[in-house]
């Protein structure tokens, strides 16, 4: 309810977008404690992230990204109201994590194109073993 806001107000969620430098994937963090101008934000302090287009903040909801799943993940959002509460953590992630993410991310849009090909030319539908 919080990302709707009064009537009329627009809703956005945040998607998936095919090139990283796109504009509307830039934010802007936000430090919940006092930093010096343009100074970096330390590793392990908490920010608010603000959408550069639309001047939205980021803000987090209870709604499940898939109901038929058991993992708890939930969507994210974006609204006018900036919340003191709604501060996300810094975390340091080590090479190896950033590999193994890029890893299995190369991996799910492999086995995407294979899958449509299948199905492209009715192959889906055949029992593993005969794949």
């Amino acid at each position: 309810q919080k990302l709707r806001g009064p009537p009329g107000t627009p809703v956005f969620a945040l998607v998936p977008i095919p090139h990283g430098y796109d504009i509307s994937s830039i934010f802007e963090l936000d430090p919940t404690t006092i930093t010096r101008n343009e100074e970096a934000v330390p590793w392990g302090s908490y920010v608010r992230l603000q959408h550069i287009c639309t001047s939205t903040w980021v803000h987090s909801t209870n709604i499940k990204l898939d109901p038929d799943d058991d993992n708890v993940r939930f969507k994210i959002g974006c609204a006018l109201t900036k919340e003191d509460r709604e501060a996300f953590q810094i975390v340091h992630v080590t090479p190896d994590e950033v590999r193994d993410l890029d890893f299995a991310n190369d991996a799910a849009q492999h086995l995407d194109i294979t899958v449509s090909k299948w199905e492209k030319h009715g192959l889906a539908n055949v029992n593993a073993n005969d794949r």
